[in-house]
């Protein structure tokens, strides 16, 4: 089960960086595991986001056609995690360790994917905004970068940039 949770954490990351670019400024606090998987909705996440970022932008008319694109890739890709979310939860159970971490590997290729899409539409875009737009741009994505890397439930994750790593575990004894 923890394989599938952290499968689940490493995806609603990947869904993080794809929102990264319009996520609000606000600190949060971590989601426990229930409300993770109780309240996970990465359609109405992205659709929040989205909103929040546009806001912030105040796109001009000219703008307009860049940030469709965008939205409407980032919205693919919010669909695409729900769907994968959803296909993962129906049958973790029946499926063996292997079936299982082959099931992830195909999630995170169509999350892989996706995230090109976005990328590349967000090029797009930041190349058509003004530095100050670029600013709001580079700000939202930045904190909500740092918020997604602090909620991981990954000891490793939440270690200061430089920071050492910890030292592995030690062997079981013979």
């Amino acid at each position: 089960m923890s394989l599938i949770k952290n499968t689940l954490y490493g995806l609603t990351l990947s869904l993080g960086l794809v929102t990264a670019a319009f996520a609000d400024t606000q600190p949060a606090t971590a989601p426990s595991h229930a409300e993770w998987k109780d309240h996970f909705d990465p359609v109405r996440m992205a659709q929040h986001h989205l909103e929040k970022l546009k806001s912030r932008l105040g796109l001009t008319d000219n703008q307009h056609d860049a940030w469709k694109g965008f939205a409407d890739s980032v919205m693919a890709q919010a669909k695409d995690m729900a769907d994968v979310h959803r296909q993962m939860m129906q049958n973790h159970e029946q499926l063996t360790a292997p079936e299982r971490m082959h099931q992830m590997a195909d999630a995170m290729a169509i999350r892989a994917n996706g995230m090109k899409t976005v990328a590349e539409s967000a090029k797009t875009l930041y190349g058509q905004l003004s530095p100050q737009q670029q600013a709001v741009f580079n700000e939202m994505a930045g904190a909500h970068h740092r918020r997604m890397m602090h909620n991981m439930p990954h000891q490793n994750m939440n270690m200061p940039a430089g920071a050492p790593a910890p030292a592995p575990a030690p062997a079981p004894a013979p």
